[in-house]
């Protein structure tokens, strides 16, 4: 363990796009006593969560905003934007009835004139999709990842394991990538995200 390092390790999960699938994840989630964030745009995926749905999500976890329709934030206009981050926070608070406090960047895509507005619009901090390793963000407007469980990402799966030193084994598979990282953060008694 790292001197000076805390004894407890806190892990972060979340979850991104507001998917029907999301209710399956959060009994999962619940059933190995596990906390997590579910960033939820207005509409995005053909089988979008309902709002009792949301509901539902926000008694055990935390929802996040993750704007309204998912564009890549650095590709629209300024009013586009404004509505897009702004809206969000709008519509999950109407529909939870109490504040949203995190974004993530839909696609990972944002500027520091994107994070000024997140921060603008009352939002607390938002979650990337840059690789950080196991470090406390600097910036609470820039949360890194340590893992990106998703095998749709090679790029990701291979910038993560070239960061980490773990297993070339991580590279085909995300369930052990998770594993190995979840090892690392123990032996080194820090923050994995």
């Amino acid at each position: 363990m790292n001197k000076g390092a805390s004894n407890t390790l806190f892990v972060t999960t979340s979850w991104d796009d507001g998917d029907i699938s999301d209710l399956k994840l959060a009994s999962l989630l619940h059933k190995y006593n596990l906390k997590g964030t579910f960033y939820i745009p207005k509409s995005y995926r053909s089988n979008p969560l309902k709002n009792e749905d949301i509901l539902m999500l926000d008694n055990e976890f935390e929802v996040g905003a993750h704007s309204l329709s998912h564009p890549d934030l650095t590709a629209i206009s300024l009013p586009e934007l404004k509505n897009e981050i702004e809206g969000s926070k709008e519509y999950l608070e109407e529909v939870l009835d109490n504040s949203v406090l995190m974004f993530c960047y839909p696609k990972g895509c944002y500027s520091d004139s994107i994070k000024k507005m997140v921060k603008t619009a009352g939002f607390i901090g938002a979650r990337t999709c840059v690789h950080g390793g196991f470090e406390f963000p600097n910036d609470p407007h820039e949360w890194k990842i340590g893992l990106h469980a998703s095998n749709g990402s090679p790029l990701m799966s291979l910038k993560i394991w070239l960061n980490s030193g773990i297993s070339i084994k991580s590279l085909l598979d995300w369930e052990i990538r998770a594993k190995l990282l979840f090892d690392l953060a123990l032996t080194k008694g820090v923050l994995c995200a």
